[in-house]
């Protein structure tokens, strides 16, 4: 499918970038040390606009923080007028209509101009809430309140998830987005320095010098993300949605809005259409590897799906004529975007998902489907006026269509080309395969790849002897080095010819091309760059090792392409002395007691968090889409940070992104991550109760298959997920399923204290042995039933325990011998009772990992 040209419509692209503007004056005023006659950046030109564009409420001119965003479209007065001429756009003179258009949205709809009307209304829209109301009137930025909103700080959207009555107490930064610690809510601040800040933006926003709108404005679109993800939209109504999530929705809305307008046959149907997509067959596609030499493919096929989802939203953004602010969530596998419901996008969503279709059961079979549905959303669902159909409703209902779909994948192509999923093919048997995933070399190939790289024919494969992969194969083996070494994303709706030395990859054949560069690649090919016809999308991966973000550095003056930034969890991994992933067999420890741990966790009831964690009256747009964004934050971004500080040498990120993570690693460090993970996790989302994360880890020797190991650590996990019937908030390994908050930190203790005196040599493993026939014998005893311990159990401990204590010569270990012989008869450890589980239980467990840590110490088999 080719390129659509995107830029058709200048007035439209115009009004995409006044929505992104409308409401940058809340910076600014912010920034500012006087009211509107006192300020020290509003002009006396900009002072005599506060008839025109402020509302007049009470008798009082109100929103004047507009005043402020006239002064910054007059402060860059020849960049917005450069891109009025470039678009050849008529009407008003210089850069007025921009300014009215993001200026005035405050006014009432009759003065305003068609497209005026679109941003107030999107404005309202994006905040759930009629800002002509009384309610909407008590402006936060009144200079009667000057001190008070310029003080305010905005509280993270985790804080009042499911809580139907909460006093925010943790708040978050103002800073630049980075992936530090200190971007965690917190509750000791002073006061923001919002002056220091806007200083930062300028500066940046100095550096774009697109010359069409739209890469503008996308561009525009990162800097915002950069420097106002942490500015509250509001102190009054909406103090955990950001000022960035407000301009984006709003953008996103007025699209729709222009679109619909225009083409929709009925005005009376809904204007939006919410579209998501799931991909299925992730898992298993991703860990079907049979080789020794999965840890070399495993980082580069899972970021393969990444760009493999990432290619088909470029694709809708591109054939639906949309923008980057409609993409509301992304990652995981899955996508949501709104547009506008029009018979135009339907139909083009109809062609974009048939070709998506066609063009990934070419390259993958039926190993890979993506589920792409839609719901229509109202203007009262986006208001939270319809309590009926509300936000969370519609998303659920759309989870369902999408789900069914997934069930009936391919539906239309079986009826179209039965024969190429029922009749048998022309290859098999003797057909060369692919050494890591066993799968055939499809047909069509001419060549194949050795492990090392070498390229030969097909044809002469059999010949050597030697293990051979595809080219898609050996595609995402370098894909996982090259993410490792890229400084920068480079992203093409075609082959760039200046680049023809520079491997790309084409993923699904969909005809979006990504190169892995670095900041000197950039600057080597800048005139090309500056002359190429096509805008290409150029991204920085992560930002730099001391977690800020940094993605302007690499802009070239004149260039018309997109500059942004992404977090991406795992773009980094331990590696051997030439620079490739290290073997999984290297991270299991070099002797004795070898082992790898395969780690999966996700965010608890995420479905539910969305269909109702969010109040009916506060169920706006804009807050759905700040949910999203820090979670993506915490699991594509700060993830690293934490794998960088403590884990970097012992473990692989596989996956991380949306709200689940994959890791692989040293066994013992899989159990620590995965407490780390969860510890950080509730400090992000402000010890919400309700905002859990469960996990699961399986333990496995070296050379125990990859796939096999998933499956069994997706089965820990589910345990984990069925803890205390469906409360969750817990972690299985070795068999056992423990609440982080109870019966965790317990067994973790006791392992501690038994692993102190094992390597102390002041305990015996024999109390390790008795406690393991112990527990066998009530275990045996219970059978099916209910975890109870026999009478006989009772004296036999204490007779075994009482001759062990006799042959211990310290009293520590004597004593903790007793404490376990206290708790099994009382049923207590520490005093406490656990309804989930005997005391014996949680003292085998612990035992058990005692036991396994003392041996990979010593490394004693």
């Amino acid at each position: 499918m080719e390129q659509t040209n995107l830029t058709t419509d200048p007035m439209r692209e115009q009004l995409y970038l006044a929505a992104l503007l409308h409401d940058i004056g809340k910076f600014y005023q912010r920034a500012d040390t006087g009211a509107v006659h006192s300020s020290k950046y509003i002009k006396e030109e900009t002072r005599k606009l506060e008839a025109i564009i402020c509302p007049l409420y009470d008798g009082s001119y109100s929103h004047k923080h507009v005043l402020w965003t006239a002064q910054f479209i007059s402060d860059y007065e020849n960049v917005f007028n450069n891109l009025l001429q470039k678009a050849k756009l008529s009407g008003l003179n210089s850069n007025q209509k921009l300014l009215q258009l993001a200026a005035a949205h405050h006014l009432k709809p009759e003065q305003l101009s068609f497209e005026g009307r679109i941003i107030r209304e999107a404005d309202h829209l994006s905040s759930g809430m009629d800002r002509s109301t009384d309610i909407a009137f008590q402006d936060e930025q009144d200079e009667s309140k000057w001190d008070s909103f310029k003080t305010k700080r905005m509280v993270s959207v985790f804080e009042g998830v499911l809580k139907p009555k909460h006093i925010h107490q943790l708040h978050l930064p103002v800073e630049p987005i980075n992936l530090k610690k200190s971007f965690f809510p917190q509750t000791d601040f002073g006061d923001p320095d919002y002056a220091a800040l806007w200083k930062e933006f300028n500066n940046e926003f100095k550096f774009l010098q697109q010359e069409n709108y739209r890469d503008f404005s996308e561009t525009f679109l990162y800097l915002l993300y950069k420097y106002t993800c942490t500015i509250p939209s509001s102190t009054i109504n909406f103090p955990d949605v950001s000022l960035y999530d407000h301009l984006k929705t709003t953008a996103a809305i007025a699209v729709c809005l222009y679109d619909w307008e225009q083409e929709a046959e009925d005005k009376n149907s809904d204007p939006f259409l919410l579209i998501g997509a799931d991909f299925s067959g992730i898992q298993d596609y991703i860990y079907n590897i049979i080789s020794k030499s999965a840890a070399k493919n495993l980082k580069g096929r899972s970021f393969y799906l990444k760009l493999l989802s990432d290619s088909v939203v470029r694709l809708l953004i591109d054939r639906l004529n949309l923008f980057e602010a409609n993409v509301i969530y992304n990652a995981g596998g899955g996508f949501y975007i709104l547009a506008p419901n029009t018979p135009a996008t339907k139909e083009k969503l109809e062609e974009v998902t048939h070709f998506n279709e066609n063009q990934i059961f070419e390259t993958h079979g039926t190993s890979l489907y993506v589920a792409i549905d839609s719901v229509s959303i109202s203007k009262a669902t986006l208001m939270g006026t319809d309590h009926k159909n509300t936000l969370g409703t519609r998303w659920g209902e759309l989870f369902e269509k999408r789900d069914s779909k997934k069930k009936q994948r391919y539906q239309q192509r079986l009826v179209a080309d039965y024969s190429s999923f029922f009749e048998p093919g022309k290859t098999g048997g003797t057909a060369l395969r692919d050494a890591i995933t066993g799968e055939e070399i499809p047909e069509g190939e001419e060549f194949v790849f050795l492990l090392d790289g070498s390229k030969l024919r097909k044809s002469d494969a059999g010949a050597t002897g030697n293990e051979v992969v595809s080219e898609l194969t050996y595609k995402q083996i370098s894909l996982g080095r090259k993410l490792r070494e890229a400084d920068v994303w480079v992203i093409s709706r075609k082959p760039l010819t200046y680049w023809s030395d520079r491997e790309s990859i084409n993923p699904g054949n969909l005809g979006v091309y990504y190169y892995f560069l670095t900041e000197k690649d950039i600057k080597k090919k800048a005139e090309e760059l500056k002359a190429s016809a096509d805008s290409v999308k150029i991204i920085t991966i992560n930002g730099k090792e001391n977690g800020e973000v940094d993605f302007l550095n690499t802009m070239i003056q004149g260039c018309n392409n997109v500059y942004g930034f992404e977090f991406f969890g795992g773009n980094d991994f331990p590696a051997d002395g030439k620079g490739d992933p290290k073997f999984f067999d290297e991270l299991a420890g070099e002797e004795g007691f070898r082992r790898l741990g395969v780690l999966r966790m996700d965010v608890d009831n995420l479905g539910l968090i969305f269909q109702k964690g969010i109040k009916t009256h506060q169920s706006s747009f804009s807050r759905y889409a700040a949910l999203s964004r820090n979670l993506d934050w915490f699991f594509k971004g700060y993830l690293n940070t934490l794998w960088r500080k403590n884990f970097s040498d012992t473990t692989y990120i596989i996956y991380s992104g949306g709200d689940d993570l994959f890791i692989v690693g040293h066994w013992n460090q899989c159990i620590a991550f995965a407490e780390k993970i969860r510890q950080e996790f509730k400090a992000f989302t402000c010890m919400n109760q309700n905002l859990n994360i469960s996990g699961g880890i399986a333990i496995i020797t070296p050379k125990y298959p990859i796939k096999k190991a998933a499956e069994e650590s997706a089965e820990a996990e589910k345990a984990a997920k069925n803890f205390m019937g469906d409360t969750k908030n817990a972690v299985c390994f070795l068999g056992r399923a423990l609440g982080w908050d109870n019966e965790f930190p317990v067994v973790a203790s006791l392992k501690e204290s038994i692993l102190q005196w094992l390597q102390a040599d002041k305990l015996t493993k024999s109390f390790i042995s008795k406690l393991n026939a112990h527990y066998a014998m009530a275990e045996a005893e219970s059978k099916d039933k209910e975890f109870t311990l026999p009478p006989k159990l009772y004296w036999m401990m204490a007779y075994d325990f009482s001759r062990l204590t006799t042959r211990l010569q310290s009293a520590e270990a004597r004593q903790l011998i007793e404490q376990c012989k206290t708790d099994v008869v009382s049923n207590t450890i520490h005093g406490k009772r656990f309804e989930t589980y005997h005391a014996l239980q949680l003292w085998h467990l612990a035992a058990r990992w005692a036991e396994l840590e003392y041996r990979t110490k010593n490394n004693n088999n």
